[in-house]
């Protein structure tokens, strides 16, 4: 089997198991929007997951992104901006992407309002929230998250409409179900003050099963897109 077509079995297997996720929660499958990850792979088997018919793509790095749509061009998808991102990227982060996931403190939310101002665009962002309170991860405390939310709603070019979160990378389920509990408390709290929050990304290729189950409208897969390729 050719890569481009394992990559559309794959993204159909993908779909599959947010379909049964979806059934076992009680949920429509509707609510939840495939991101495909692209972090290791190039343009053509990023034009496989458009061809499967995914219309969301993450990526974690500026420069990688920059050149994938200078080899594809840009087609009809949301591309968003998944991993940590450092000051002095922002402003390409800000030209190249509909939405930046990984906001994760007030100097970068400030930054990326300036960029997006200079641009006359109004940049859509999520928080990244540190859930499992692991010192690898990006992203917010729990416990600062709210203080942090309240001043990215002031930023005049910033569109906040989503929380995300990495779950912990462990066999234990009770641990990443914990973590994923938690940040759907904060997504809650959030809406509460600021209904157009509408998205909760968290979820990969080996918990969505868990996210689905505890309220996500986003899973980011990247790895099992591309078993076998």
């Amino acid at each position: 089997m050719q890569e481009n077509d394992l990559i559309k079995r794959n993204v159909e297997t993908v779909r599959g198991r947010i379909e049964a996720a979806c059934r076992a929660a009680g949920r429509s499958p509707r609510e939840v929007e495939l991101c495909a990850v692209t972090k290791y792979v190039g343009a053509e088997q990023m034009r496989a997951l458009l061809e499967a018919g995914v219309s969301l793509i993450g990526e974690n790095r500026v420069q990688a992104a920059a050149k994938k749509i200078r080899d594809l061009g840009r087609r009809d998808f949301k591309f968003h901006m998944i991993g940590h991102l450092q000051s002095n990227k922002a402003a390409d982060a800000a030209a190249l992407f509909d939405a930046v996931q990984s906001v994760d403190s007030l100097k970068l939310a400030r930054i990326l309002n300036a960029e997006a101002g200079k641009q006359n665009r109004a940049l859509e962002v999520y928080l990244q929230v540190n859930s499992s309170g692991e010192s690898s991860k990006s992203g917010v405390a729990p416990g600062e998250f709210m203080d942090l939310a309240k001043r990215v709603l002031e930023c005049e070019h910033l569109h906040l409409t989503g929380v995300m979160t990495i779950g912990p990378l462990t066999q234990n389920q009770a641990a990443v179900r914990d973590a994923f509990s938690r940040t759907k408390s904060l997504y809650e709290e959030l809406r509460a003050i600021s209904p157009e929050v509408v998205n909760l990304s968290m979820g990969m290729s080996g918990d969505l099963e868990i996210a689905i189950d505890l309220g996500a409208t986003q899973v980011r897969v990247g790895s099992a897109l591309y078993e076998g390729v």
